[in-house]
């Protein structure tokens, strides 16, 4: 349950950004630090049962919330270095969880290719470390919408493995 709704706010909030990407950096960047906060505090404290690896994301995401909340208040660019280390984290900490649950999950592929769409996001914005405000949400946005629809598949793949394991007769 918890990462449907962790892919459900994804999705939204990349829209979202997609849709406000204009000269707007501080409300962007916090409104970027809201939804890293949120979805990191979720994680660690919403949900029970998730794996250690899932935790170790959250608290990636929450300590990402709060550099870029930091970096709003003491710089006027953007936060192009703490979401670059944010991305490449996660991203790691993705195809960590996806290799940690090959062969006790129906489907570790969305959180691999999410982990790898991490990564690209990283070498992405390292090539391109100029691009303008509006320019940056907006990749970020349509990165954030991406994972989260990655998060909702690899959602369903554990509602799938859940229910096979109940149908066999185990917990």
């Amino acid at each position: 349950m918890g990462l449907a709704v962790r892919g459900l706010s994804g999705v939204l909030f990349g829209a979202g950004l997609i849709a406000l990407s204009a000269n707007r950096l501080p409300v962007l960047t916090a409104f970027l630090s809201a939804y890293l906060l949120a979805s990191g505090a979720f994680t660690l404290v919403g949900q029970k049962g998730h794996s250690w690896s899932l935790k170790v994301g959250g608290a990636v995401d929450f300590l990402g919330g709060l550099i870029v909340f930091g970096w709003l208040g003491t710089r006027a660019t953007v936060p192009m270095v703490p979401v670059e280390a944010w991305a490449l984290l996660s991203g790691l900490v993705q195809i960590g969880t996806a290799a940690a649950w090959k062969g006790r999950v129906t489907h570790t592929w969305p959180l691999l290719l999410g982990g790898v769409t991490s990564i690209v996001l990283v070498v992405f914005l390292s090539v391109y470390s100029r691009l303008h405000v509006a320019s940056f949400f907006f990749v970020l946005g349509v990165y954030i919408l991406v994972w989260g629809e990655f998060g909702l598949i690899t959602a369903y793949g554990l509602l799938a493995s859940r229910r096979a394991r109940i149908a066999r007769g185990l917990r």
